[in-house]
């Protein structure tokens, strides 16, 4: 059983999460007070797409699933940021035999940098703690961070969303380190 710096490690989070929340809600203040000059001026490009994507993720991430949320930042017409959060709840892993009927919480958190107008390069850098509870009571706490690489199709007017991706991610835990490549695939919808 990890006992180690769980304080530390849950103050953390939560100070990476408010700050990462922060950070994307003066982003998404600044893109909307800027959004109105700019559709005039871009055409139809990347500038008038649609910008709210809420999609599930299939393996990324999160392991096995993840639903999320994600909001298109615009920068020129045909380059952009996105900012995503996302959720995924399985039960505690065999190999956790203490845990048995426990739950895992993984919350993906990622940026990515978007190249191209329907059909996009997407690569991106996120963080993903992954929370341990037995009975309600916290247990865990391991972080992984990553970085991605892939295809993103998404029309700048249609609401359909689909994206794939190759992802480097390692723990960052100080007595556990590993690194592992996985692959994610996304479908969704754009509003």
């Amino acid at each position: 059983m990890k006992v180690y710096n769980t304080k530390f490690k849950f103050e953390f989070q939560t100070v990476f999460i408010i700050l990462l929340f922060l950070t994307t809600h003066s982003l998404c203040s600044y893109s909307l007070q800027k959004s109105d000059s700019a559709m005039h001026l871009a055409g139809d490009t990347l500038k008038q797409s649609v910008r709210n994507t809420t999609y599930i993720e299939l393996a990324g991430n999160a392991g096995y699933y993840s639903f999320n949320y994600e909001r298109l930042f615009p920068l020129r017409t045909k380059i952009g940021v996105s900012a995503r959060i996302g959720y995924s709840l399985s039960q505690a892993r065999p190999q956790h035999a203490l845990l048995h009927g426990g739950a895992s919480q993984l919350i993906p958190i990622e940026l990515s940098f978007l190249l191209g107008k329907t059909h996009k390069l997407e690569t991106g850098i996120g963080y993903t703690p992954l929370i341990r509870t037995y009975r309600g009571d916290f247990y865990d706490l391991n972080n992984y961070t990553g970085f991605r690489v892939g295809y993103r199709y998404q029309p700048p007017k249609e609401d359909f969303f689909f994206k794939v991706g190759v992802l480097l991610a390692r723990n960052i835990d100080p007595y556990i380190s590993r690194s592992f490549i996985t692959a994610g695939i996304a479908f969704g919808h754009s509003f």
